[in-house]
């Protein structure tokens, strides 16, 4: 069985950072500077911070906003494909489902025994639970 090793995040000096996103190191120390972006106490520098330096955080916020408008679109497509429906359409229906069932229990012949144990599972059911797998 392999054992899980400890994630350890790339850190980047100045100069590693400059060959590899290709930079030159002057013109990645002053984005770094202008940014107020400071080394660790190691002497280095996170991705995250580099890439900041290197791109710009216009960069950094266009791609956050290319995430964000994909996660819209899919909201989007999966009510026009109805694999979503709103919160109050469901909620509307639910709650006359709900009339209507406790309606037809109390007007039946069971004992009121078996009536109010119906009663008693149908107050039990959430909204939240429809939609989950059955795990077994």
């Amino acid at each position: 069985m392999k054992s899980a090793t400890k994630f350890q995040p790339i850190r980047w000096t100045i100069a590693q950072a400059s060959a590899e996103f290709d930079k030159h190191r002057d013109t990645l120390a002053k984005a770094l500077k202008r940014l107020g972006i400071l080394p660790g106490t190691d002497g280095a520098f996170s991705t995250l911070e580099i890439v900041r330096a290197c791109c710009g955080d216009d960069y950094i916020e266009k791609v956050g906003g290319l995430r964000k408008d994909n996660e819209l679109k899919d909201l989007e497509i999966a009510r026009l494909k109805h694999e979503m429906l709103p919160t109050e359409e469901v909620l509307r229906v639910w709650s006359g489902v709900i009339v209507a069932i406790r309606q037809v229990v109390k007007g039946s012949n069971l004992s009121d025994t078996e009536k109010h144990e119906c009663l008693r599972q149908i107050r039990e059911l959430k909204v939240q639970d429809f939609g989950k797998e059955k795990q077994e």
